[in-house]
């Protein structure tokens, strides 16, 4: 009797400490859970903290340590997610997923020696990894050894011919190395096999913009943006591309649609404030570049197209101030001498008109040839000074 209650005894406690470890199990898989929903969400910050929880549960999970290193990478912040990956690696040395992620995070940093030596101990445990191929291309693309990424991505290719992101990557090689004719072929294939392969027609509508094609380059950023229509990179291309083919109003409402999306993008404002001036609303223009000296005080290009929307405005001596502005943050700037000359010019300021063109030419020789076509000069075109300092 004694000897069986010693049994019972022994049998409780085990079941105790079985529920009490399948709880906590129970509790990290909880956490884990809502993590993947928000995740999924893109609330990366709720999805960290519940990560987070769940390794304070269950501290040895190589996959949490990498979910929470994913949604580290999303937040910008590449030391605690390169931990979380080497974490997740420590953990399950065989976790290819964090072999490929701490290699993407290592590029990001631009560390691709370490980067590449991570994915060949990724490959050693799985050498027919479409995944850590794909990564090794694109750490040896931007690392600037066109030939062995080329050469990663084919090897890719021929394990899985059906990898849209491999045609795509490899075409972004071709690009960088020169071949414009085969990295078309490859962005035609990418969305041959992926005709939602957002990226594909985003670099195809880039390949096509810097051919100087570009309505054939706005019509793939309108296809990347209706497969993505939240990504601001795409609108910010698209306005660029309407905007060199002339079409100003369009391009205004693209770099709208952009800054909603990122209000305190400076570059976005600065975009659309040269985009007003094509179209000579100057006011518009003045707006966007006050907005963003107050965002970043030191912006000197601000400065610059300040200057110049004041002048056209006939504000002369407040143009004088942001002038001086720009040259004291950048004084190597052509185009800030360039806009300070016309300045000089509406104030019949002859001499030193010239001695600010000059300056512009010297800096960037190609100001010559735009001051020869630009009305602002007309009364000056035949004068001998002016034919001097704007001859090639």
């Amino acid at each position: 009797m004694k000897f069986r209650l010693i049994i019972l005894i022994l049998t409780l406690f085990s079941i105790s400490i079985l529920f009490s470890c399948s709880g906590a199990r129970s509790g990290a898989g909880g956490y884990s859970y809502l993590g993947d929903k928000y995740a999924d969400r893109g609330d990366y910050e709720y999805a960290e903290e519940e990560y987070t929880q769940s390794l304070a549960v269950d501290p040895d999970n190589s996959d949490t340590y990498n979910k929470r290193g994913e949604v580290r990478m999303q937040l910008k912040n590449m030391t605690g997610a390169i931990d979380d990956f080497e974490a997740a690696i420590r953990f399950d040395s065989e976790n290819t997923d964090a072999h490929n992620n701490l290699a993407l995070a290592l590029m990001s940093i631009g560390d691709y020696e370490r980067g590449i030596d991570i994915i060949d101990q990724g490959l050693s445990i799985d050498s027919l990894s479409s995944g850590l191929w794909l990564t090794r291309g694109e750490i040896n693309m931007n690392a600037g050894d066109y030939n062995q990424a080329l050469s990663d991505l084919s090897y890719l290719l021929k394990i899985d011919s059906l990898n849209a992101n491999g045609y795509s990557v490899r075409a972004r090689t071709y690009l960088l190395s020169g071949d414009k004719q085969s990295a078309l072929r490859d962005y035609n294939e990418a969305i041959t096999i992926n005709p939602d392969h957002a990226p594909a027609y985003y670099n195809r509508g880039n390949l096509y913009f810097e051919s100087g094609e570009f309505n054939r380059a706005i019509e793939n950023f309108a296809e990347a943006i209706d497969i993505v229509p939240n990504n601001p990179d795409y609108y910010l291309r698209r306005a660029l591309a309407y905007h060199e083919a002339g079409r100003y109003y369009l391009a205004d409402e693209d770099f709208t649609y952009a800054i909603s999306l990122q209000p305190r993008n400076t570059e976005l404002f600065l975009y659309r404030s040269i985009n007003s001036i094509r179209f000579d609303d100057f006011k518009k223009a003045l707006s966007d570049n006050n907005l963003v000296i107050r965002i970043d005080s030191s912006e000197f290009r601000a400065w610059n197209l300040r200057g110049y929307c004041l002048t056209r405005l006939g504000f002369l001596e407040e143009a004088e101030y942001s002038f001086k502005s720009a040259i004291e943050l950048n004084p190597d700037y052509a185009n800030t001498w360039y806009n300070y000359s016309i300045l000089k010019l509406e104030k019949d300021e002859t001499t030193q008109m010239y001695e600010f063109l000059l300056k512009a030419v010297g800096l960037d020789p190609a100001y010559g040839n735009t001051a020869r076509n630009d009305s602002h000069f007309k009364k000056y075109w035949s004068d001998p000074s002016f034919i001097e300092i704007t001859s090639e």
